[in-house]
């Protein structure tokens, strides 16, 4: 399953990739998917439960090459498929060098946006409507921007 969302993701983002190197072949082969507790994979990627901002399950830690996956979502869902291909898009990223570390908050809302586009797109393609690039989502991480950096003056 993870060689076929991979080249659906490929298929449609804007980055040209040679998947044939050596180098790429090991990176995928690296990465993991593991199933965990929605409220453990919190712990692993913010340090606490609820430190996620909202409902966090799926998670992509670009550290370990890690893709972390609740253990109650069943992958041949759709909607649960839609959020795996989400962090398929930030492997790539990861990849291709776009996801850094010292990114600002609005490079990051901008990979954000990427992925969920691709969400979107996908579950659009089998006929639900989840509406996740909206005006009250991108407000949303547009003020948690604006927050953050209050915060640090």
């Amino acid at each position: 399953m993870k060689e076929l969302l991979l080249s659906l993701v490929l298929s449609y983002l804007p980055y040209s990739i040679d998947t044939n190197t050596q180098e790429f072949k090991q990176y995928v082969s690296d990465l993991k998917i593991i199933e965990l507790e929605p409220e453990k994979i919190e712990l692993e990627i913010c340090g606490a439960v609820g430190a996620c901002n909202g409902n966090y399950t799926f998670a992509y830690d670009d550290k370990t090459n890690i893709i972390h996956v609740p253990k109650s979502c069943n992958l041949e869902e759709y909607r649960c498929k839609a959020a795996l291909m989400h962090e398929f898009v930030h492997v790539i990223q990861n990849y291709t060098g776009k996801y850094t570390v010292d990114a600002s908050c609005y490079d990051e809302l901008k990979l954000e946006v990427e992925a969920y586009k691709l969400q979107n797109h996908y579950l659009n393609t089998v006929g639900i409507n989840f509406g996740f690039i909206s005006n009250r989502f991108s407000q949303y991480f547009l003020a948690h921007c604006l927050l953050q950096e209050a915060s640090k003056t």
